[in-house]
């Protein structure tokens, strides 16, 4: 159970103000310097009214050696005050780049342990969604144990480190 700072202040004067937050369904990866600073598939998307969605990841599945807390914080209405870390990886640094809701009003509990990042401030960002079918309906019996993946919407695509050449279908 995460801890929490109680009741956020917030909605008192703004009631139509939400956070929510869903389980991301796609594995994420973030790099900086060369190195992995997060790999999960236990993301979260974090919808605020009047922001972009966010992700929101864990810190059992980031490099937390890496990362060096500050002393910059900043507070919000409906979610807490938030604590900022400081990237170095690879004799890079990103400044005060992640941030996280260490002690979240009640309403924000989900996205205590987790952490945010300036997506700006990474080299990279990797959005992984795979899935199979282990036991695929009579009719298509040979995609059994397949992988299957959208990669007619994305920028590049990888094989083992090595650029593949982008499909072309109806869907591209």
């Amino acid at each position: 159970m995460i801890e929490t700072a109680g009741p956020a202040p917030g909605y008192a004067d703004k009631p139509e103000h939400f956070v929510e937050f869903e389980p991301s369904p796609k594995r994420i990866r973030v790099t900086f310097g060369g190195e992995t600073i997060v790999d999960t598939t236990n993301g979260l998307i974090l919808y605020e009214r009047g922001h972009v969605p966010v992700y929101y990841l864990p810190r059992a599945d980031a490099a937390m050696g890496l990362l060096a807390k500050t002393d910059h914080s900043t507070h919000c209405p409906f979610k807490g005050d938030a604590s900022y870390y400081t990237v170095n990886a690879g004799g890079k640094t990103a400044e005060n780049a992640v941030w996280s809701y260490e002690l979240p009003f009640d309403e924000a509990a989900g996205i205590g342990g987790y952490l945010a990042f300036y997506w700006r401030e990474m080299d990279h960002w990797f959005e992984d969604i795979v899935w199979h079918y282990p036991d695929p309906v009579h009719e298509s019996a040979r995609i059994k144990d397949y992988l299957c993946f959208f990669n007619e919407q994305v920028d590049a695509v990888y094989v083992d480190g090595v650029a593949e050449e982008k499909p072309k279908t109806k869907w591209s």
